[in-house]
Order: C-alpha cells, then structure tokens, then sequence
C-alpha cells in the first residue's frame, strides 16, 4: 500500500460487489453416436487425429497422464482430469505428480484400486503397447520431455515416445482444447460458443477438461467434474476430526518461477494483512498455515495477528497433513495458490461427508487469467492494487 493510500479514512461499505466474482461450472454439449461425441466441425487434419485419438484410447488398457511442471495448483488440476479417468472408465491410469502429492497415493487407491500416483513412470509401462499417453491441459512442460517423468534410458524413452506420437498413442490435449474451424466466424458452432461469448463466466479449465474427456470417449457430467476431488477421506475421517477453528487463513504462494525471497508476488503485502485481521473478533479461533515457500513472510503474518490480540495455531505438515487440519476450519482463506486448490479439494471431500466449510479466496487478476484459475462455484474476492480501502472490503468479505 502506498502511503497515500494509508492516510485514507477506512471505507468499510455493506456489500463490495464490484470485487466480489464467481465462475459457473460449464461443460460443452456434446453429441453423443455409437459411443462417440461430436463437438464441431474440424478442419479435416485434426478431424482425423480427433478420431485416431479416441480409437487408441479405447483399445488402451492403461493410461499415463503427464503432469506439467508451473506449480501446485496446475498439478491438482490436472490430478482431478486423471482420477476422473479413473473414475468413469475403470482403465490402469498412472497420474505422475509432483513429490508434494505423494501422500494422496494410499487413500486414493483405497477408493479407486486402478489409480496410481507416481513420481516417475515405470519405464514398462511406457513401453507397452497397450499403453496411452496424455499431457494434460497447462502447466507447462512437453510430452517429449520424457527423462522428467519417466524412469529408465532416456534415449529409449524418447524413441518409444517418438513411436507413440506418430501412432496418436501419446497426444498433446493442448492441441484438442481451441477450435480448429473452417467454417466461417458467424457459424461459430452453438457448443461451443460459451468460450466465445461467456468469457469470464465460467471456469475454462473446467470446461475444457470436460471436452477433452469426452472427446476420448467418456461421458462426463458436472456433477462429475464438481465431486472429483484428490482428497478422498470416508464419513468416518472427517467425523473423527473436530471442526474447531473459526477461521484458516493461507497467506503463502508460490510461482513458477519464484522470483521474490520474502513473499511471493502473488501475496498481500503484511501491511494489507494488519488492516485485515484488525477488523477481525479477537474471540474467533483463528489458525494460519506455515507455508514452505516463504516461512519468513508466513511468521510475519503471525506475528500481526498475534501483535492485534489474536490467539493463533500454527499449522504446518505435508500437504496430506494440512488436508485433514483444513477440515478443522469453519472458514478457509487463501490466495490464488495450489494450497487454496488444495482447500477446494478438502471441501468437496467434506462436502460429501455432511460436513460445510467456507472458502473465500483472494484472487489478484492482474497476476493470473480469473477464468482459468479461478475455483468454480465459489464467490472470490477478486482485485488489482492493494490499498487499505481493498483491505477493508476484504475484511468484509471474509466477515459476511
């Protein structure tokens, strides 16, 4: 905040509606003939690899989704394409994940056997014929960069790759997720259209996940996409966990690349924080994550807090750890961060176990597209500069 802004008279309205933002769960209409969807019309190329596509993933026995290499957040995303796969269409699928989401590995076999989550492919598995292979939507990385996520010689990975590429048995979703028309703009086919008039309405990533999984053939409803969730925890887990903290704030966030050392750019600044957790009852349980990325900036922010009147619990652990505690929460706060999708996943989880949690994200949309990254069905509080008046209509937003 600059100092200007610091000298302003606070400004606390009822309803900060021109920040307040909520993307729709949508999906593509599809056309569904003898167990194949159409879309649109192709130029005819990517209409040949479309068709290719779909017939060597049902032939496939086992799936390999690739994961990118931006951050967190991505890799949650598109965990939920590969559990989604696992899911609807009861496939071997392999999902290589970051280390970070290890830990999920047990709980989601007990509810789906034929799901792995690897930190690297079994070189076997790339090997055999039987086998597919799928890059998800974003993140960053290729296909083709085949020593990341698989073990073994890398030459021979490149070549079995190479193979697979050429047999459309190793496919770049990217190249399904964008029309490829020959017709005219004006004709712009009607299932597609709400990319092309809803642009802000809707989550992108969503919608685009749902094309590609039904354009391998799998049906895939909202319903599908809302409930997919790579926390898998039983009625029992949640119902042993009491739900006894106010609020959990994550103030931390990491980016790809990490190019701050105290915070990251997309943090608020501790100042905006100290406005915030002012206007907050020193008699709600209040819990903070201790993020790894910036453990400098996360004590900071206890430390505010602590200094105003709050009793704060530090929270920390492995990813799977912080799952179970956000459970705790009867409010979750966070960033645009991986550990907020994380929370977004925790809710579902708990959602389905009987049991509410509110989460109320910050989203600073001059760092990030709100339409990709946005988490869907769920009021943001989005912004673009950080002044105290933001900060009072943010302390707002968590209050109402």
């Amino acid at each position: 905040m600059n100092d200007k802004d610091t000298r302003e008279t606070p400004v606390v309205p009822e309803q900060p509606s021109e920040h307040l933002k909520q993307l729709d769960l949508l999906l593509p209409r599809m056309e569904w003939q003898q167990d194949r969807a159409t879309v649109y019309h192709l130029a005819p190329q990517k209409e040949a690899k479309y068709s290719q596509m779909a017939d060597k993933f049902a032939q496939s026995s086992r799936v390999i989704v690739v994961m990118g290499v931006w951050g967190l957040g991505d890799s949650i995303i598109e965990a939920r394409f590969a559990i989604n796969l696992a899911r609807k269409t009861g496939k071997e699928v392999v999902c290589q994940v970051p280390p970070a989401l290890l830990p999920f590995a047990e709980s989601l076999q007990r509810e789906l056997p034929n799901l792995q989550l690897v930190d690297k492919v079994p070189q076997q598995f790339l090997a055999d014929d039987q086998t597919m292979v799928l890059k998800f939507l974003g993140g960053g990385g290729n296909i083709r960069d085949v020593d990341r996520w698989c073990e073994g010689d890398p030459q021979a990975n490149r070549e079995i790759v190479k193979r697979k590429i050429k047999e459309n048995q190793a496919v770049e979703l990217e190249d399904f997720s964008t029309p490829d028309i020959t017709d005219p703009p004006r004709s712009f086919p009607e299932p597609f259209a709400p990319v092309q008039h809803q642009m802000g309405k809707f989550n992108t990533l969503s919608y685009t996940a749902g094309f590609v999984t039904q354009s391998l053939g799998v049906p895939t409803t909202t319903e599908d996409i809302r409930d997919t969730s790579l926390v898998s925890l039983s009625k029992e887990e949640v119902d042993a966990v009491p739900q006894d903290l106010d609020l959990i704030i994550i103030p931390d966030a990491k980016e790809f690349p990490d190019e701050k050392n105290f915070q990251s750019y997309k943090a608020l600044d501790p100042r905006m924080w100290e406005v915030i957790l002012d206007q907050l009852p020193r008699d709600q349980k209040l819990g903070v994550v201790m993020g790894v990325s910036h453990p400098a900036y996360c004590q900071a922010v206890i430390n505010i807090a602590e200094k105003l009147g709050h009793q704060v619990e530090v929270i920390g652990g492995n990813l799977e750890q912080l799952a179970r505690q956000l459970l705790r929460a009867k409010k979750v706060v966070g960033m645009d961060s991986g550990t907020t999708h994380l929370a977004k996943d925790v809710q579902t989880a708990a959602r389905k176990a009987g049991r509410a949690i509110d989460l109320k994200p910050f989203f600073n949309e001059e760092i990030s597209h709100f339409e990709q990254y946005g988490i869907t069905e769920t009021t943001s509080f989005t912004y673009t500069k950080e002044t105290r008046r933001v900060a009072n209509e943010m302390a707002q937003f968590i209050l109402n």
